[in-house]
């Protein structure tokens, strides 16, 4: 058996981090580059957000619940924010 397989079958699919012990800047907007890190984040890489001074233009995305987008949340979780 695949050494990657057997971890996975030991330990459980999300023990398993390949990015793990790795740290990304994300200095993108919008889509698709807030999709690619929010990916590595889910691998297990420690994201760092870097939004520009006057916040993320996806902070203002529909629906937005409670003064907050919902887009921007979900696309965003597991990212660590630095304004």
């Amino acid at each position: 058996m695949d050494k990657i397989l057997y971890k996975r079958w030991c330990l459980g699919v999300n023990d398993y981090l390949p990015l793990k012990g790795v740290k990304v800047l994300d200095l993108s907007h919008t889509l698709a580059g807030p999709f690619a890190t929010l990916i590595m984040a889910d691998l297990g890489a420690e994201v760092i957000k870097v939004e520009p001074p006057e916040g993320d233009e996806s902070r203002e995305f529909s629906p937005i619940v409670n003064g907050v987008s919902s887009y921007y949340l979900s696309i965003n979780r597991g990212k660590r924010a630095w304004f």
